[in-house]
């Protein structure tokens, strides 16, 4: 064929030649198969490997890209989401996920899914054989074959191995298999087994008794042949705690018994006497272990579950989950359920059986209960609800009521027992009461759409709300004061025969309302029961003229050894009023001598760092030694907690029980006779008390208004127990009381001033028999201060009561040491016990670091023209030192007026600040006023203190005005003749320099 120019061409496409075509295949574009919508989370894993693909520029050619691609995505996604949430088991079995694949995880959820769970172990032999198999096919496909330095070859290599380790771990699940096959086809159980060893007594070194001193302890103070269990002693970790088993050597001859049978075994170990016979220590020893076999867990196979549920479920018709409740009640066995449901199904009728209502299940299903038989009790509910729902409160920043359901909080019942209790009273004797776990399941759903809902009847009009606010903060002296509270314990076990432990503790202030302005008596707290349907108004404040302070004394009763518990004993409630009957050390012990019996010479005071506790202040002292010789003591240590540390006391504890009684109370005082006008102008405590200047009544007429309030909660704790015991309300001491107690200090030195214990604004001087008795019979320390006669019987302080030998072995707590072997922890209390005490304490850590290593925590510098913007400042509860509140604006007055009122209903320490505490309103101007978090009790004055306060001078070191020295105050600033005493040299104040301005004419 010719074309126009004559010349001849060929329709036969040119040939290329085997080179042309490798390079073209190689610089063709790679591709991957297109994604897909996110139907579901399968889909948005296959999405994801196709993301990983296209980032690693991996693929395949136009052709191949819908068979070979689409093949790659499926195998891999379908082998990942399998495995999806098994990591970790593959991991533990040393056949793990290649870190390549395991991004991939976390889409598998079944939980999701509607009627789907996960099984507690859904891996089986067969599917993970399968998918090791088609990992292996994909493997030899061509465009995995090539070779390096082909991209696919790190996928390959990852690919072999996830199939190996899938292949070895189904292996192991066959393995598996086949061992609890012939397990459950066991037809008896397993012999227990049991393992003995016999101690010789052994010398103990040092680093052996730091490590089996606790042990030791325990051993010494228990009984021959009375047994302790060992793994309480043991270090949790499994090596740790097989060299501990290993390594046991004992001061005296002791036994340990071992039970092997159980996953974790147990261990127990005895003394016994070195004079016991042969036969003797083998029959005492058979008589513990029996005793100790009878609560030792039992195990049964599934065979023999299975041959019980045979024979019995063919001539019953029982059902198998009842079956499987009474074979466990009869036989005590402990062995886990078959599977996932079944266990389920158990724990569901563990808890009907344990509700004692047969027909519970139907009853919660359809609300329909058993109306001829308990129809007057639900009626006599009914009444006691509408008679008595009285004043109460519903806290106004509550969100978890209902939409449109109207609730109230009930005053009268403090939980479900206490209603049960009080509508049984109200009952004759012919109408039938049901127990108080079916009553529980009557009332009102908290939150009717939730699952839980259907477990309630609803036939009693009456539910459950929550309430909760708590803050804890680290202190640097935390573990110090906590080896001080231990060694105070520990003394009290010594000499429990001679000894009485008092905690104490103030709980929060109570707010009562304006008359019939009533308020909640608590913000937060536990459940408590309200009514629904009703509705109820309350005052929207926050802020009241009147408080009360609820004061804990709890008289523990003593164990015999450190084993036993410390929070059992008699507990003692009071109310004081803030205005005219504020706590005080001096207030707390003459309450202490009317309420608590004086049992025993020997006293141990226990309670939080308050300024009504804080056993620095001269004050405290003071009160605490007047106590002492008018109770007719031997000896007296009074410890205290760190700041903000007060739960670590026991009388803490019982705190939530006052919650209980507290739950849905409103308060308000009635009117006083004259006073009413003057009181509405009064806009704090401060304010309040000074009106006892221009009208002495104030004082017996406000107590009046409020003794009704303290009539009322009074009754309400009453009615509380701890342990059995109920809670014995005692009156706050009247200022006669204070005063004679007070008096009591003339015995020392009779030129005192009395008077200056009782009032708060007389500074304390005591004189030079006063500080003699101190530093004789006194022992003065950081978080404890302790008294103790000298033995002289004409010493003012009186002869002991104790037997003589006691009295010799008594001695001042020891202070906390650190131990030579341990780092981080503190001596035993035995071996330093009876030392003689240093002057100071070696060991306390805020004397260590005695500055802060944080920053001031602001978010601006701590400036005098920051402090001039408040104008204000507070005190530490610990140092007594002023700290300057810092603010980025100048405060208005309603700024300030708010700030003084928050100010007072808080407790400061240095190193903290608002931030701390919880839930702040954002208008709150707490939000927008700062100190200085750097701070710390060992801290000097802030500086600019004295630019915002000049006409106030204090010492600059320890923050008193008493006797400052002469001084100049443009060149330093004050010092008091006590620092300067001890060493203390005046500090400069820092100047600025002002260069004058050169001028001159041109």
């Amino acid at each position: 064929m010719a074309n126009d120019f004559g010349e001849g061409t060929s329709t036969q496409p040119a040939l290329r030649s085997a080179f042309q075509v490798l390079m073209a295949s190689a610089t063709q574009k790679k591709l991957v198969p297109e994604k897909q919508v996110n139907k579901n989370l399968k889909t948005q894993l296959e999405n994801s490997i196709i993301d990983w693909l296209k980032y690693n520029k991996l693929g395949w050619s136009q052709q191949s890209v819908a068979t070979l691609g689409k093949e790659f995505v499926n195998i891999i996604s379908g082998v990942l989401w399998y495995l999806d949430g098994h990591h970790e088991t593959l991991k533990e079995r040393a056949h793990p996920v290649p870190a390549m694949f395991a991004k991939f995880n976390g889409f598998n959820k079944p939980e999701t899914h509607k009627h789907h769970k996960r099984e507690s172990n859904n891996l089986t032999s067969s599917l993970l054989l399968e998918k090791s198999s088609a990992l292996f096919r994909l493997c030899g496909s061509t465009y995995l074959r090539d070779k390096s330095p082909s991209p696919w070859v790190p996928v390959k290599e990852n690919l072999l191995r996830l199939a190996d380790n899938l292949r070895l771990h189904s292996e192991y699940l066959d393995r598996q298999n086949n061992t609890m096959t012939m397990e459950h086809k066991r037809k008896v159980r397993r012999t227990d087994e049991y393992e003995w060893e016999v101690y010789s007594r052994k010398q103990i070194w040092p680093a052996l008794k730091a490590q089996y001193g606790a042990l030791h302890d325990c051993l010494l103070n228990a009984s021959a042949y009375t047994p302790l269990f060992l793994n309480d002693f043991a270090p949790t970790d499994a090596r740790r705690r097989y060299e501990f088993i290993n390594g046991l050597v004992f001061p005296f001859k002791t036994v340990r018994f071992s039970y092997t049978s159980c996953r974790e075994h147990l261990h127990f170990v005895w003394k016994f006497n070195d004079d016991d016979s042969e036969t003797f220590l083998l029959q005492k020893n058979d008589e513990v272990s029996n005793a100790l076999k009878a609560d030792f867990p039992k195990y049964f196979t599934r065979s023999m579950r299975r041959t019980f549920l045979d024979t019995f479920g063919r001539v019953s018709a029982v059902n198998p989950a009842l079956l499987r409740n009474m074979f466990k009640t009869l036989t005590g066995d402990v062995s886990s359920a078959a599977n996932t449901h079944e266990a389920e199904i158990d724990a569901r009728l563990a808890q009907f059986i344990d509700d004692e209502d047969e027909t519970l299940v139907w009853d919660l299903r359809v609300n329909n209960g058993r109306p001829e038989t308990y129809l007057p009790f639900l009626e006599r509910c009914q009444q006691y609800l509408a008679s008595c729902v009285e004043t109460s409160v519903s806290d106004r920043r509550h969100d978890d009521v209902i939409e449109g359901e109207v609730v109230t909080h009930m005053a009268t019942a403090l939980n479900a027992t206490d209603f049960y209790d009080q509508v049984i009273k109200t009952c004759p004797p012919d109408i039938a009461i049901p127990s108080l776990q079916w009553l529980r399941w009557q009332f009102w759903p908290r939150r009717p759409g939730s699952a839980a809902s259907k477990r309630y009847t609803g036939r009693i009009r009456v539910k459950y709300m929550i309430m909760a606010r708590q803050m804890r903060e680290n202190h640097i002296d935390q573990y110090y004061a906590s080896a001080m509270f231990r060694y105070q314990k520990e003394f009290c076990v010594r000499f429990h025969n001679y000894t009485s432990l008092i905690c104490q503790d103030d709980k929060h202030t109570i707010k009562v309302g304006e008359p019939g302005l009533p308020v909640s008596a608590v913000e937060r707290g536990k459940q408590v029961l309200v009514a629904k349907d009703q509705t109820f108004e309350v005052a929207d404040h926050d802020f009241t003229k009147f408080s009360l302070s609820p004061s804990v004394s709890f008289k523990v009763e003593i164990p015999d050894s450190m084993m036993g518990s410390f929070y059992r004993g008699v507990v003692y409630v009071g109310l004081k009023e803030n205005a005219f009957e504020a706590s005080s050390c001096l207030r707390h012990l003459a309450e202490y001598s009317a309420t608590v019996p004086r049992d025993n010479p020997i006293e141990c005071h226990y309670h939080d760092g308050g300024p009504d506790h804080n056993v620095r202040h001269m004050r405290n002292k003071l009160a605490n030694i007047a106590y002492f010789l008018d109770r007719n003591l031997d000896a007296l240590s009074s410890v205290q907690t760190p700041h903000k540390h007060s739960w670590k006391n026991p009388a803490e504890r019982c705190m939530s029980i006052l919650n209980i009684g507290l739950q849905g109370v409103g308060l308000m005082r009635q009117k006083t006779a004259s006073c009413e006008d003057k009181l509405k102008n009064a806009g704090n405590l401060g304010a309040i008390r000074n009106l006892e200047s221009i009208l002495p009544q104030i004082r017996q007429e406000v107590l009046d208004a409020v003794q009704p309030v303290k009539d009322l909660l009074g009754d309400v704790f009453s009615r509380l127990k701890l342990k059995d015991e109920p809670l014995r309300p005692f009156q706050a001491a009247s200022r006669d009381d204070i005063s004679a107690l007070a008096q009591t200090l003339t015995r020392i030195d009779p030129d005192f001033d009395a008077s200056v214990l009782t009032d708060s604004k007389k500074t304390v001087k005591p004189g030079r028999l006063i500080l003699d008795f101190i530093k004789k019979h006194c022992l003065e320390r950081h978080y404890m201060f302790s008294i103790k006669r000298c033995g002289d019987a004409d010493c003012v302080c009186g002869k002991p009561s104790l037997p003589e030998e006691i009295f010799h072995d008594l001695h001042h707590l020891p202070d906390p040491t650190a131990s030579p072997t341990e780092a981080d922890k503190y001596m035993n209390f035995q071996e330093i016990y009876g030392k003689k005490h240093t002057d100071e304490e070696l060991f306390l850590p805020s004397k260590i670091h005695r500055r802060g290593e944080k920053n001031h925590g602001m978010p601006f510098p701590p400036s005098s023209q920051y402090a001039k913007n408040t104008k204000s400042v507070i005190q530490c509860d610990e140092c007594q030192r002023w700290r300057c509140l810092y603010s980025k604006k100048a405060l208005k007055r309603d700024d300030r007026d708010q700030l003084q009122r928050e100010m007072d209903t808080l407790i400061y320490s240095c190193g903290t600040s608002f931030s701390d505490l919880d839930e702040l309103p954002d208008d709150s101007v707490l939000n927008r006023v700062f100190m200085s978090k750097k701070l710390t009790c060992m801290s000097p004055m802030e500086i600019p203190y004295y630019a915002s306060f000049p006409e106030e001078p204090l010492c600059f070191e320890c923050g008193t005005d008493d006797n400052l020295c002469d001084y100049d105050a443009k060149k330093n600033y004050p010092l008091c003749e006590g620092c300067r005493a001890a060493g203390k040299t005046f500090n400069e104040r820092r100047t600025k320099a002002f260069a004058a301005r050169e001028t001159g004419g041109h």
